[in-house]
């Protein structure tokens, strides 16, 4: 993977200067990406690799015709064809009286039916395999941006994002899985495309007295060597090809279509949210917005978008259900846990996913996927010394910030590992338990 020692700073004028800030704690970056240095922006995807991808996963759609769970029928494409052609079998979950689905996941696969009877193309074959050709089509997107992650992760290593994207196409259980008509299948998809556009973000350097920051001056943007933008007044560095937004809406997306998604958001949110507030200065300048990007996040991106998301979700499912106001994530939580509903589908003791769920889904993966875990388990950061932000008279304060600067790095460094292993644990806790 290269001759650099991990989290080694990218910064030219860091590394001249070591000498003269020695009393300046460097801190690592809290992605992979930090693992080597790099000389460029990140590349694009080759040319035609969009297209393979989709010609291979239409193709995978078409080669898998066995039977793995009836959810793969009755709760998408059978809501869909009643929804389109106005006859189909709707399960309890459809019914208002529990309102526990969404209709937003089944009104993709609506949209190609509708499609198809307006063309007068709604053939027994096209109505059958459409929905699995729409969700192919979200697979490859999930997959070309897989690859683009992987290229943000690591800017310095090509072969990287080959590896990750060849590793994905040959996994037996996402080439069984991936296209098939399931909630999970495009929660997993919506989950890999906004990773791609989140704002993996580093700490350059933490200041000391508040005096020192990533950028020089104020209200200014500095272009780092890898295309990372150094913002005025913050230590805090973004790897190129950011959008948070986006991210943020897609993330939004998956939570509406399947509420189980939430748990996997709600440690990166936080991760962000705390990285900005602490990380981040009270100094600064336009653009950094004066080092409240964290109050930034709050009221003008986490708001607006959980609001429209849920917004649209209520007014979809209420107009479909036939009653107002109807919130299905929260009905969904109050069958699965207040009356432990998903117990009757059968129960799974609290080690399932780790002595079989994850096993069955990787593999010969499997030992590479626990060397990966344990190589992200082991990163160091460059520095043990860390300074505060120096306040007047609030020593308390300054302390309570660098344990908390401490802290958020040691997890920044292990993100993937500490991600891997808590959506996993979180699950166990509930008594149903499935491979999806």
């Amino acid at each position: 993977m290269g001759s650099q020692q991990p989290f080694e700073s990218t910064e030219k004028s860091a590394r001249s200067s070591s000498s003269q800030d020695s009393s300046v704690g460097r801190t690592p970056f809290p992605t992979m990406a930090s693992q080597q240095q790099s000389t460029g922006p990140v590349a694009q995807p080759p040319k035609g690799l969009f297209l393979a991808l989709l010609a291979f996963r239409l193709i995978n759609s078409l080669a898998v015709q066995t039977y793995f769970n009836p959810d793969e029928f009755w709760q998408g494409p059978e809501v869909a064809h009643r929804m389109v052609f106005g006859y189909g079998y709707l399960t309890w979950e459809w019914q208002p009286e529990w309102a526990a689905r969404s209709f937003l996941h089944p009104m993709l696969f609506a949209a190609g039916y509708q499609l198809l009877a307006l063309l007068r193309f709604d053939t027994p074959w096209l109505v059958r395999h459409s929905p699995r050709f729409i969700q192919a089509s979200i697979a490859s997107v999930a997959d070309l941006r897989l690859y683009v992650l992987t290229q943000r992760l690591f800017p310095s290593n090509p072969s990287a994002a080959a590896w990750a994207l060849a590793c994905n196409l040959c996994c037996w259980f996402l080439f069984f899985c991936a296209t098939r008509t399931f909630s999970n299948s495009l929660e997993a998809s919506l989950a890999v495309i906004a990773l791609s556009f989140w704002p993996w973000r580093r700490l350059q350097r933490v200041l000391q007295g508040g005096r020192e920051g990533g950028a020089q001056g104020r209200g200014q943007e500095k272009q780092e060597e890898d295309g990372s933008v150094t913002h005025s007044g913050s230590n805090i560095v973004t790897n190129p090809g950011a959008n948070r937004p986006l991210a943020l809406a897609l993330a939004a997306a998956a939570c509406m279509v399947r509420p189980t998604s939430t748990p996997f958001w709600l440690p990166l949110g936080l991760h962000e949210l705390l990285l900005l507030l602490v990380g981040g200065t009270l100094k600064g300048g336009k653009k950094s917005r004066g080092g409240w990007e964290w109050l930034w996040l709050l009221v003008l991106e986490v708001l607006p978008i959980g609001v429209t998301a849920v917004a649209i979700s209520v007014a979809i499912d209420s107009w479909q259900y036939g009653r107002p106001m109807v919130f299905t994530p929260l009905n969904l939580l109050h069958f699965n846990i207040h009356l432990k509903g998903s117990s009757l589908y059968g129960s799974n003791p609290w080690h399932w996913y780790w002595s079989q769920g994850l096993i069955a889904m990787h593999a010969s993966f499997f030992p590479l996927a626990c060397l990966g875990l344990l190589w992200c388990s082991s990163f160091q950061s460059s520095s043990s010394s860390y300074n505060a932000p120096r306040y007047k008279n609030t020593r308390w304060l300054q302390n309570t910030l660098q344990h908390m600067q401490q802290c958020l790095i040691w997890c920044s460094v292990r993100l993937p590992f500490l991600l891997a292993l808590w959506l996993p644990l979180f699950y166990s806790f509930s008594d149903h338990k499935e491979h999806r």
